[in-house]
């Protein structure tokens, strides 16, 4: 099952856009203030942290958008290469009497 790339693009734009509202906050003077007034959780957090936390975000949301793409980053650690088939066959055995005779195939993207 895959995930429509539409949907993907619009959980990246949430995402993004959390990251604009964090760096946002980072810019405000008055959130040094927040916490001791009794703020708590967002609100309540250092600028540099909220900064930090912001472009976390961005990134997140990038990489999102470029996943949707076809951009795949564990590509090489996941799946083994199926660029080139075996040059001496399948390398079960003898390749009279194997037992399968159906062709195989390369997947080529």
């Amino acid at each position: 099952m895959r995930v429509p790339q539409w949907l993907t693009i619009l959980v990246a734009a949430w995402v993004i856009a959390f990251g604009l509202y964090r760096l946002w906050l980072a810019r405000d003077p008055k959130q040094d203030l927040k916490k001791s007034e009794g703020k708590k959780g967002v609100f309540a957090q250092k600028r540099t942290t909220q900064a930090l936390f912001g472009v976390v975000y961005l990134l997140l949301g990038g990489a999102l958008i470029a996943t949707s793409f076809g951009w795949n980053p564990i590509a090489d650690a996941t799946a083994p290469s199926t660029g080139t088939a075996p040059a001496n066959g399948s390398g079960s055995g003898s390749a009279k009497g194997s037992g399968s005779d159906k062709p195989h195939f390369v997947e080529v993207h």
